[in-house]
């Protein structure tokens, strides 16, 4: 997971995850299956136009097998792409 710790946002890592080469064929699917919605709405989230709920995050995390650790950055990336206005400067 170093990916996720680069990361400066949670839509990259997910992109880098899912862009992986070593991924199967069908990972897209699965990872929606697993995050409790449709490949659509993750294709649409991937794309920026919707958010992931921190209740698909929290399920993709159970997923990976992310330590408390890797969880809590997830978490909070996913937070902060949901945040209603950017850090100030």
């Amino acid at each position: 997971m170093n990916q996720l710790l680069a990361a400066k946002d949670y839509r990259s890592f997910l992109l880098s995850v899912v862009e992986d080469p070593e991924k199967t064929r069908g990972y897209r699917k699965r990872l929606a299956d697993e995050a409790g919605c449709q490949p659509s709405y993750l294709s649409q989230m991937l794309k920026g136009s919707v958010e992931l709920t921190l209740e698909q995050a929290e399920r993709l995390c159970g997923f990976w097998k992310l330590d408390e650790l890797e969880a809590e950055i997830f978490l909070n990336l996913v937070l902060m792409g949901r945040a209603g206005s950017p850090s100030p400067a």
